[in-house]
């Protein structure tokens, strides 16, 4: 796998006016990673809803606190939405290889 790192510091909040974060990338996947507390999110690729209401729970430093595998291999934009708590994202792994579902 070939990932490249993007170290990006976001700390969207749900009772915030902008409570949401978008990138666009090119892979098959991706990591979210980064120490955060517990967090509700949405999960948008090219905007098609991929997970609603994904739970996350506290994690440390560079752990992986949401991913996704399985996408074409070509570019992408992902939107996500904070729908309660706090969200801390330190940066995003990007999977550049096509990735089998079994």
């Amino acid at each position: 796998m070939d990932y490249r790192g993007v170290n990006i510091y976001s700390t969207p909040k749900a009772e915030s006016t902008d409570n949401s974060m978008i990138f666009d990338f090119k892979g098959s996947g991706f990591n979210l990673f980064g120490a955060t507390p517990d967090a509700l999110i949405d999960v948008y690729i090219d905007d098609q809803l991929m997970d609603e209401h994904f739970r996350i729970y506290s994690k440390g430093d560079r752990q992986t606190s949401y991913h996704i595998r399985g996408l074409k291999n070509t570019k992408h934009t992902d939107k996500v939405v904070v729908i309660g708590g706090t969200f801390v994202l330190d940066g995003i792994d990007v999977i550049q290889e096509e990735t089998k579902l079994k």
